[in-house]
């Protein structure tokens, strides 16, 4: 009896370890098909969107969160999982991770918000356990990656490590939308001063083409 029980065990404890293989491969496969998404997007609402609907249902997060603090842009998107209805999904503040984060220059699990004062969120807010990772631009903080669960405990250290993964991928994608973002407003602006100019302007390439003339 006792050997057969120890067969048992040993042959649990090799289910669990093959199911926990297989699911590490499964996320890791998510990160090519992810990193594909977000380079063929240059707006940061469809960005924030694909980050979101791929974490939350890749990690089992009940809901997501992503909160940009650029100077240039500030957003803040939310992500349910599952059905779209029901009550309003409100950004918890997290301001006060924000100075942590930006020295540390990495991600950390909160095991249970209600003993975390830094955790500032709705009082319907059902979240117990929140994983928070940065996304870090060339030279600064671009905002924060946020993932709710209604269960104390449930983020473990893999889940971080993947998050931090997809978030870097998005950091990169959100940092050429907000270049691609302000070289548009450069080149309205320009369109502007030059429609309104009195002068007349012609613009040439290298070979003598005419490449802009205004009104």
């Amino acid at each position: 009896r006792r050997e057969l029980f120890a067969r048992i065990r040993a042959k649990l404890r090799a289910k669990s370890f093959e199911d926990a293989i297989r699911r590490r491969n499964r996320q890791l496969s998510m990160l090519p098909e992810i990193g594909k998404e977000l380079s063929a997007r240059l707006d940061l609402d469809e960005l924030s969107n694909v980050v979101l609907r791929h974490t939350v249902e890749t990690l089992g997060a009940w809901v997501g969160h992503v909160l940009l603090v650029d100077p240039r842009h500030t957003l803040q998107r939310s992500h349910r999982a599952g059905s779209h209805g029901g009550p309003s999904v409100h950004a918890p503040r997290v301001d006060g991770f924000l100075a942590g984060v930006r020295e540390s220059r990495a991600g950390l699990i909160v095991e249970d918000v209600a003993v975390e004062p830094r955790w500032q969120s709705h009082p319907e807010d059902p979240t117990r356990s929140a994983v928070i990772v940065p996304m870090f631009g060339r030279d600064h903080l671009l905002g924060l990656l946020v993932l709710a669960h209604e269960r104390a405990g449930y983020f473990q250290t893999e889940h971080l490590l993947l998050l931090q993964a997809i978030a870097s991928q998005a950091a990169i994608a959100m940092e050429n939308a907000l270049l691609y973002e302000d070289l548009s407003h450069q080149q309205k602006r320009l369109s502007v001063v030059l429609d309104s100019a009195a002068e007349a302007v012609f613009l040439f390439d290298a070979d003598s083409r005419l490449l802009l003339v205004n009104p």
